[in-house]
């Protein structure tokens, strides 16, 4: 297979296909991902995983820079997201442990952060909703380690963007499925501090949070509350000037408005008026 006994023998053959094929294309870059699923020890070990993942990254990169995908005018909002995105789709194909690689590395080339966003919520509803189901929110049922899995590598990939960039029913979709797996704590934490940062823009459906089925009452009470401290907390957090320039610009949040402490107060009296003819609570 060397250049030992033949010139241009199997490896200069491959290493002239990646170079001249694989690194110039996320599609092909993803086909050879995905080929190496069963092959993983030995396609990380000669670096293959790596040159692909990179190579994912870089093009999507340069797309952006180049076609100045930022912005490109189309006709309607769902066709500029399909124009700027159309890798979105592409990614779903991998595993979660090679697109939590691959997101990594776009993040490090400087990949634009609302289509990392948009690729997670994608990837979500493509490996996790139900089939039947319609809305893009709603996940369905599902169960089991691999699921779980899944919600708490997504989460996590979210835990350095910004607070409010983040789709807040997708978030809502996502806390429903944590709680029904039991995912772990920090996972769920969160989903509810990023929620609770954003509730004035929630509605009474989000909050009837199913509880789990080991649960005598109807609704997860204290999933809310937690979301609720998140809240005030935020709203504690604003008596320390200095402390909230730091911490709410670089959320990209604004200060809690009077009419945003009036929203919540009005969704959690409907809540409670909801949930008070549980016998459980």
């Amino acid at each position: 297979m060397t250049e030992q006994y033949k010139e241009c023998n199997l490896i200069a053959r491959t290493e002239t296909y990646l170079d001249e094929i694989v690194s110039q294309s996320v599609e092909k870059s993803l086909e050879v991902l995905c080929a190496c699923d069963g092959l993983h020890p030995m396609a990380e070990d000669v670096g293959l995983l790596d040159r692909c993942i990179d190579a994912i990254a870089n093009n999507v990169r340069k797309e952006q820079l180049v076609s100045g995908l930022a912005h490109l005018e189309c006709d309607s909002r769902s066709e500029k997201t399909h124009c700027q995105y159309w890798w979105v789709e592409e990614l779903s194909v991998l595993n979660i442990e090679l697109y939590k690689q691959v997101i990594t590395a776009m993040r490090r080339k400087g990949v634009r952060a609302d289509s990392i966003i948009q690729s997670i919520v994608h990837y979500a509803q493509n490996t996790l909703k139900d089939s039947q189901k319609q809305q893009p929110w709603d996940f369905g049922v599902v169960v089991g380690d691999k699921q779980r899995v899944i919600v708490e590598a997504l989460v996590g990939l979210l835990a350095t963007e910004k607070i409010t960039s983040v789709p807040l029913y997708f978030l809502f979709g996502i806390l429903r499925m944590a709680v029904e797996m039991d995912a772990g704590l920090s996972c769920k934490q969160e989903i509810e501090r990023r929620i609770g940062f954003q509730l004035e823009l929630a509605s009474l459906d989000d909050l009837l949070i199913p509880s789990l089925q080991t649960s005598d009452s109807v609704f997860d009470v204290d999933t809310v509350h937690r979301i609720l401290v998140n809240f005030l907390k935020r709203i504690d957090e604003e008596d320390y000037e200095e402390s909230s320039q730091c911490t709410y610009e670089s959320q990209g949040l604004k200060s809690i408005s009077h009419s945003s402490v009036l929203k919540v107060g009005r969704l959690i009296d409907g809540y409670l008026a909801e949930i008070a003819p549980d016998p459980y609570i």
